[in-house]
C-alpha cells in the first residue's frame, strides 16, 4: 500500500496479475498445475514475475537489468516444483495428474531438475562476466555443492518410486533460500563497492 501511495495506482496491477497467475496454477478450470504447465508458469510469476515485479512496485520502472537477474531465482524455484513432480510421478499419474515429470519420465524429470540446478549458477556467472552483476553478486557459487549433492540423490535412484527421494523437495527449498540471500547481499556488497549499475536505482 505504500508503494502504491508513493508510485500509483498502476502497482496494483502488478499484484492483481500475480493473484491471477496463483489462481491459474491450482484453482481455475483446466490448472495449471495438472496440464504440465505447473513448471513454466512458476518460472516466470516467481522469477521475471516477482523480481522484476517488486523492482517495478518500488522504482516504478522495470529495467532489462532487474529481468536478467531474475533468470537465476527463477530457475532455483522451479526446481523445487520439478522435485516434487519427480518424487510423485506414480501418485500424480494415480489421481490423474499431468505433471511435466509424468510426460517427459523419470529420467526426463530428472534431466530437467539438473538443468534447473546448473543453469542457475551458469547465469549467475555468465550476467557477471557480461557485466550486468557485479562481482559479487558470484556469492551464490558457495552453494554449488549443495545443488551437487541434490543432483546426485536424483541420479542415484533413477525409478519412479519416489521413496529415495523424500527430503529432496525441502533440501531444494532450503538451497533456493540460501541462493537467494546470498544472491541479493551479493548484488548488495557489489552495488556498495562499485557504485550502482547504468539502469539501477541511484545510477
Amino acid at each position: 500500500l505504500y508503494c502504491v501511495w508513493l508510485h500509483g495506482w498502476a502497482r496494483v496491477v502488478v499484484g492483481g496479475r500475480g493473484l491471477r497467475g496463483a489462481i491459474f496454477y491450482a484453482a481455475a478450470p483446466g490448472a495449471a498445475k495438472y496440464h504440465a504447465l505447473g513448471e513454466p508458469l512458476v518460472f516466470v510469476m516467481m522469477g521475471p514475475g516477482m523480481v522484476a515485479g517488486g523492482y517495478l512496485v518500488q522504482t516504478g520502472e522495470v529495467t532489462w537489468s532487474s529481468i536478467w537477474m531474475s533468470l537465476p531465482v527463477g530457475c532455483v524455484v522451479t526446481a523445487i516444483l520439478q522435485a516434487n513432480d519427480t518424487r510423485d510421478i506414480v501418485a500424480d499419474r494415480q489421481a490423474g495428474v499431468v505433471t511435466l515429470a509424468i510426460l517427459t519420465g523419470a529420467t526426463g524429470g530428472r534431466i530437467v531438475y539438473s538443468f534447473l540446478l546448473f543453469a542457475a549458477y551458469a547465469s549467475v556467472a555468465a550476467l557477471v562476466v557480461a557485466g550486468v552483476l557485479p562481482w559479487p553478486a558470484l556469492a551464490p557459487l558457495i552453494t554449488l555443492p549443495l545443488a551437487w549433492r541434490l543432483h546426485r540423490v536424483f541420479w542415484r535412484h533413477r525409478g519412479e518410486d519416489g521413496g529415495p527421494l523424500v527430503g529432496t523437495v525441502e533440501r531444494t527449498a532450503q538451497l533456493h533460500l540460501l541462493f537467494g540471500l546470498l544472491f541479493a547481499l551479493g548484488i548488495a556488497a557489489g552495488a556498495w563497492i562499485e557504485g550502482w549499475p547504468e539502469g539501477w536505482p541511484g545510477a
